[in-house]
């Protein structure tokens, strides 16, 4: 049980990694486009 968990925190903490790089690239690309 105490390994599954990990194991699902630990996918969790890559797909909020995902989700924020490509946040970031959006707001670049806004950036960029509005300069």
């Amino acid at each position: 049980r105490d390994f599954s968990v990990i194991v699902r925190s630990k996918e969790f903490v890559n797909v909020a990694r995902k989700v924020l790089a490509m946040k970031a690239q959006v707001e670049r690309i806004k950036r960029e486009r509005g300069e």
